[in-house]
């Protein structure tokens, strides 16, 4: 686990390193390192370091630019943060660094949601009172609401929220299509507090939208996906990171599948965008793509993903073996790409797909050499015609080996030559000599 908690310990640095003071006192992060912080992105950060229980620098700094509603920005003036997406996460950040439900802010930014509910589906847009019921919005407002005490009655709203989330996937929904979507929504569901108030349908739900991420994730269609909506007369786009999404979703939904091999490639993929060079300014910090830049954004998800992961095999895996299995190219799942044979530099690597066709192939062409082998035997000989059948033999054991090789990726592949070489001699060479003696 040294490992993970490496890579952990990076990303905390960069955070530690990019904090940077406001123009009202207050201090946080911005969506890269190079613009003003404002209260949405510093928000997100708090959440994450809270979540794998890192302090958070200057809180009370932090904290002050949170409860801000509006900052100054050098060419935009005014930058307000009254979007319902931008409430939600202030109400969970402030639920981080605040232990008082009743604290104004805290319930002002609960009012603020509670009112907005649209009152037909139960959900929530993104911004404004107009455009449609957004699966990010009521994910956002139903974990910023769930548990919270106070003057509000915000479990009726949270009720309603995952009625509207689970009968999105349930009835196949169009707004619940994207990949965020059926991700975000399998994040919600897959906590335990929610069990209890979203009712008897939740873990179907949950295992429809989870089959969906895991499918498009073993795709591999797991690029920047985008919601288009308006902060008033402004059009706006929330660009959602589906790699990171769909690998949040699977550890805190299906941590038994955490070990697949869609879902340790996918990982691979994440731990790459990681900058890991000494020298580099971003050191630890996550990109949002291989082109992409370092992000607050990216790397509060990868945060959330790598601590989700190491709970997981914290408790139920030896934590010698985890970074290894979850992380090498050759895993320890048939359909994993296997090393077969080394000869020199070159190395024949397949799996078990492609060692279906090479037994098929290896059969037909015993049979179509020995079958001929057979019907010419007067006019090639004896010996010619045991020497034929012998290669034909030879081209069946050696796809029974590739096949088995790469089906049994545990057991050795010199073990499985052996036994598939001796029981082909134990076996055909006799039949071969009978036949032909």
């Amino acid at each position: 686990m040294s490992d993970f908690n490496h890579r952990i310990d990076m990303a905390v640095g960069w955070f530690g390193r990019h904090m940077i003071d406001g123009s009202d006192g207050g201090a946080g992060w911005g969506w890269v390192p190079d613009v003003p912080p404002n209260p949405q992105n510093t928000a997100e950060v708090v959440c994450a370091l809270t979540h794998i229980k890192r302090p958070i620098p200057r809180d009370a700094d932090a904290l002050r630019l949170i409860r801000c509603e509006v900052v100054e920005h050098a060419s935009r003036g005014d930058w307000a943060f009254r979007s319902l997406i931008d409430v939600a996460w202030r109400l969970r950040a402030l639920r981080c660094l605040v232990d008082d439900d009743e604290d104004p802010d805290i319930v002002a930014c609960a009012t603020a949601l509670v009112d907005a509910q649209e009152p037909v589906t139960g959900g929530w847009r993104l911004a404004g009172s107009a455009g449609p019921v957004s699966i990010t919005a009521t994910c956002g407002a139903v974990l910023a609401l769930m548990g919270l005490a106070g003057p509000l009655d915000t479990e009726t709203a949270v009720r309603r929220g995952l009625t509207m989330l689970i009968g999105s996937i349930i009835q196949d929904d169009p707004r619940a299509e994207p990949l965020y979507a059926s991700a975000q929504i399998v994040d919600v569901l897959a906590r335990d507090e929610i069990a209890l108030l979203g009712g008897p349908r939740t873990d179907r739900a949950r295992e429809k939208a989870l089959d969906k991420v895991v499918a498009t994730l073993a795709r591999g269609h797991t690029g920047i996906q985008e919601e288009v909506f308006t902060r008033g007369a402004v059009t706006d786009i929330w660009r959602h990171m589906t790699l990171y999404l769909s690998l949040l979703a699977i550890a805190e939904a299906a941590p038994k599948r955490v070990f697949e091999p869609a879902f340790r490639h996918a990982l691979i993929e994440m731990l790459e965008l990681q900058e890991d060079e000494r020298d580099n300014i971003n050191l630890g910090g996550f990109r949002t793509s291989n082109e992409g830049f370092v992000t607050s954004y990216a790397t509060t998800q990868a945060l959330h993903v790598l601590a989700s992961i190491e709970t997981t095999l914290t408790e139920r895996v030896n934590p010698a073996l985890t970074f290894d299995l979850l992380c090498r190219s050759a895993g320890t799942d048939h359909s994993d790409p296997q090393d077969i044979v080394r000869v020199g530099q070159n190395t024949l690597t397949m799996n078990s797909g492609a060692g279906t066709v090479m037994l098929a192939i290896g059969l037909v062409a015993a049979m179509t050499i020995g079958g001929l082998t057979i019907g010419f035997t007067n006019q090639l000989g004896q010996v010619a015609s045991r020497l034929l059948l012998i290669w034909s033999a030879c081209f069946l054991a050696t796809g029974t080996f590739l096949f088995a090789a790469v089906r049994f990726p545990r057991v050795p592949n010199s073990r499985i030559a052996v036994a598939v070489f001796t029981a082909f001699s134990a076996i055909f060479l006799p039949i071969i000599f009978f036949v032909f003696s």
